[in-house]
């Protein structure tokens, strides 16, 4: 085994050609999964390393891939419902967590009686690499295993939605007062690499979670620190939960109802 994943990278060239085996076969390759496997996960297994064994059984559990960079799992979101698989795995070698991050996403929405596609727009919506705080939240007392690597890959990605028929709602029937929904997602389809950021010592950390200690005072809030980084109250205090746990940031008390804290000088 080499070094545990530290500083690998995916290769555009086995991203691209990781794309164009799902759009031409589907995702009923030998070791890809069922179709309930999307696009984006199955085409980050393939990418990440090609060579590698999938789905392969370890402690009772089933991982993505298995190579010489140990084991990588592809999370697309709910890290929480990884948390046992994670630290039975982490237990034994490396582990690298692979989240897709949707920072371009496009909507095609699909007639549901014929297939046709009814129109392509631009989401509004995007997501940002430091948002998989908000994921990383749920296994936060994992992340400084010396075993745990976190790998983001940030995608341009057509999401791929059928209108709901409103003479058979099915799914979109009103439900415990919301709004009926309009579309049924389909599937995440990856269109283009925009770039990876791999995490995997406390510099990469650092410059993950952005944070610039000379434009914070010494002590702070979560509000302050949303401020700067331009997040959400919420994001704040979970990247700073996480922080916690890789002894990166501490937290000193309260000052009225909010928590202070101060960033560690390792």
């Amino acid at each position: 085994m080499d070094d545990g994943g530290i500083g690998w990278q995916i290769d555009p060239a086995d991203f691209d050609a990781a794309c164009r085996m799902i759009a031409e076969n589907g995702r009923q390759l030998e070791g890809i999964g069922t179709l309930a496997e999307k696009s984006v996960h199955a085409v980050l297994k393939i990418a990440c390393e090609p060579g590698a064994v999938r789905e392969a059984a370890i402690g009772g559990f089933v991982a993505d891939a298995v190579g010489e960079r140990g084991i990588i799992e592809i999370q697309t979101r709910g890290f929480g419902s990884m948390k046992q698989k994670l630290a039975a795995f982490l237990s034994v070698c490396p582990v690298t967590v692979v989240w897709p991050c949707c920072e371009q996403l496009w909507l095609r929405t699909l007639d549901p009686v014929t297939g046709e596609s009814l129109g392509r727009r631009k989401s509004p919506k995007h997501q940002h690499p430091v948002d998989v705080f908000a994921e990383l939240y749920a296994i936060r007392e994992l992340i400084a295993d010396p075993n745990f690597h976190l790998k983001i890959v940030s995608l341009e990605v057509e999401e791929i939605r059928a209108k709901i028929d409103p003479a058979n709602p099915g799914r979109g029937r009103r439900k415990k007062g919301r709004w009926p929904q309009r579309f049924e997602k389909l599937d995440k389809v990856p269109l283009r690499m925009l770039g990876q950021i791999a995490v995997d010592n406390l510099d990469g950390w650092r410059r993950l979670a952005g944070i610039s200690p000379e434009l914070l005072p010494e002590t702070f809030t979560a509000r302050q620190l949303a401020e700067q980084l331009g997040i959400s109250d919420n994001l704040a205090r979970m990247m700073l939960a996480c922080l916690g746990e890789l002894g990166l940031a501490q937290k000193l008390g309260k000052q009225g109802r909010a928590f202070v804290y101060k960033m560690s000088a390792i």
